[in-house]
């Protein structure tokens, strides 16, 4: 772990201690962290010289990344992460900004709908018509890459899931950065590392878990797609940190795809946080993170 990391951890972990004593005995307010995570994230500026273009995909609000030198027929699906109840890929400019740079792709940032207004299936949904736009504009089922993190890192493998159930196909590749997986919150690093998690605290979690579940139940494998049968999906990555309440979100994951011979990648980043990869200008794990993930990509394309 290296000492911009460990700075930066400890400064957040105080900011985080502040703020759940804060909100200590008050009801859960998700527009409150809806508006701390936008702060938060937007934070962290996109590299130089890559272009952000709107685009409007069913009513929902997208932006084409395109870095300067774009090497591949793939395209990048992106969805941010924010706890189903925040964040958007205006906020998440700088790391849809790097990703592209560094793998030299072209991505879609994808906003889909967020609880407690648009409770599941809302928001898959939603990511299920952006694929089959970018089907519609002619990228092949295999040239599109889903990727996501924190709760976008969920709706990503609920989305492959829904592709190989509802239209029988799969994408070239899912990458999920510290996904979350489970929204039932009963993992046992959700209580393991509370006091060491410098950015998500377990107490809210069933909570949101339960804003976006709606009317479903938590376990159903649409919400939680930990609880799926995921026989057949594509070639999975998957990056946590070992600080993070949710790394058992991806560590039962993978050992549930890999029973089933699913094609699975799993690193587990010893000391940093949950979606470190945000941090890249700042901390080296970030950089290496992505150019790991640029590793993955470039396999897929020499299948």
């Amino acid at each position: 772990m290296s000492l911009r990391a460990k700075i930066a951890q400890f400064y957040l972990l105080r900011k985080k201690v502040r703020m759940v004593n804060r909100q200590k005995n008050k009801p859960f307010d998700p527009l409150l962290l809806r508006k701390w995570m936008d702060r938060l994230t937007s934070d962290f500026k996109p590299p130089a010289k890559v272009k952000f273009e709107p685009i409007t995909i069913n009513d929902c609000y997208a932006e084409w990344v395109i870095p300067t030198s774009i090497k591949t027929n793939q395209v990048l699906l992106y969805l941010h992460g924010g706890a189903y109840v925040g964040g958007s890929s205006k906020k998440y400019r700088g790391l849809t900004g790097k990703l592209a740079q560094v793998c030299n792709i072209k991505t879609l940032a994808f906003d889909y709908s967020l609880a407690p207004e648009n409770p599941f299936p809302k928001g898959l949904n939603d990511v299920v018509a952006a694929y089959k736009w970018l089907l519609k504009i002619g990228y092949q089922s295999s040239e599109i890459i889903v990727a996501g993190d924190s709760a976008g890192g969920g709706l990503a493998l609920s989305t492959v899931l829904n592709l190989r159930d509802k239209l029988k196909m799969q994408p070239g590749g899912l990458i999920l950065l510290s996904p979350w997986t489970d929204v039932t919150a009963t993992n046992p690093s959700i209580t393991k590392n509370e006091r060491i998690d410098p950015i998500l605290s377990g107490d809210p979690m069933v909570t949101i878990g339960q804003l976006y579940a709606g009317d479903y139940a938590l376990d159903d494998p649409g919400v939680s797609p930990m609880y799926a049968d995921h026989k057949g999906l594509c070639p999975v990555l998957v990056h946590v940190g070992s600080e993070e309440i949710l790394l058992d979100d991806s560590v039962l994951l993978v050992e549930r795809l890999k029973k089933v011979g699913v094609e699975v990648k799993l690193k587990v980043w010893q000391g940093c946080m949950h979606v470190f990869h945000l941090s890249w200008k700042y901390v080296p794990e970030g950089r290496k993170a992505i150019k790991e993930i640029d590793q993955f990509i470039k396999g897929l394309q020499q299948r």
